[in-house]
C-alpha cells in the first residue's frame, strides 16, 4: 500500500509460523523496494493486521491483539512508536 505521496510503500510480508500461527511483518520500503524500516515485531494473522497511512510520514499498524503500532518519519528516519489512532472526523448531522 503506497503512502499518499507515493514515495513509500508498506506491505505485509511472510514472517513464518510461530506456535502454529501464520505471522507477518510490515516493512516500509521505497517505491523501488529498498527497505527503509523493519523491526523485529511479528504480527498474527489469527487476530488480523491492518495498515493505514495517516499521512506520508505516519503509518499505523492496526492490531487487535497487542495494540496499535505507529511508525513516523522523523528527520529522515523511520521511528517506531506506539499510540492510539486519531478519532475519525465525522460529518455534522445538520
Amino acid at each position: 500500500m503506497a503512502a499518499p505521496d507515493g514515495e513509500h510503500v508498506a506491505t505485509l510480508i511472510d514472517a513464518g509460523v510461530w506456535n502454529g500461527v501464520q505471522m507477518s511483518r510490515p516493512p516500509i520500503t521505497t517505491a523501488s523496494g529498498e527497505v527503509l524500516f523493519q523491526d523485529d515485531r511479528m504480527h498474527s494473522h489469527r487476530h488480523g493486521v491492518g495498515l493505514v497511512w495517516e499521512s506520508s510520514e505516519t503509518l499505523w499498524v492496526l492490531l487487535s491483539d497487542l495494540g496499535n503500532q505507529r511508525v513516523d518519519l522523523i528527520e529522515g528516519r523511520w521511528v517506531n512508536s506506539s499510540g492510539v489512532p486519531p478519532e475519525p472526523i465525522m460529518p455534522s448531522s445538520g
